[in-house]
């Protein structure tokens, strides 16, 4: 992947490898499917930020002034709170894998 400033180039590798014809050792099983419909999200678990901070474009990261912490007022969560907010970010691996026998 070719990387834009400030970010560098980057490359991954996946081998995969699917079976299509297992042998569960029972001469019942006519056939089998494996990884039938499936789908990976995010195979690396990268923190993908879907959206920014306005003054340092990126996810998890403000400019704190001392008026900042000293206007917050909340008896639920701390100032930090706000800046480090979880919904920055996409969704994290996720991987669906089906498996069937027929008998």
């Amino acid at each position: 992947v070719t990387g834009t400033s400030p970010c560098a180039n980057d490359q991954e590798t996946v081998t995969i490898t699917v079976v299509t014809n297992l042998d569960a050792g029972d001469t019942l099983v006519t056939s089998s499917l494996v990884c039938s419909s499936d789908s990976v999200y995010n195979l690396f678990d990268r923190l993908n930020e879907e959206w920014v901070n306005a003054q340092t474009g990126r996810a998890y990261t403000a400019i704190i002034k001392d008026i900042d912490l000293a206007a917050h007022r909340s008896d639920f969560n701390e100032y930090v709170d706000r800046i480090q907010n979880p919904s920055m970010y996409a969704t994290p691996r996720m991987v669906k894998l089906s498996l069937g026998f027929d008998f």
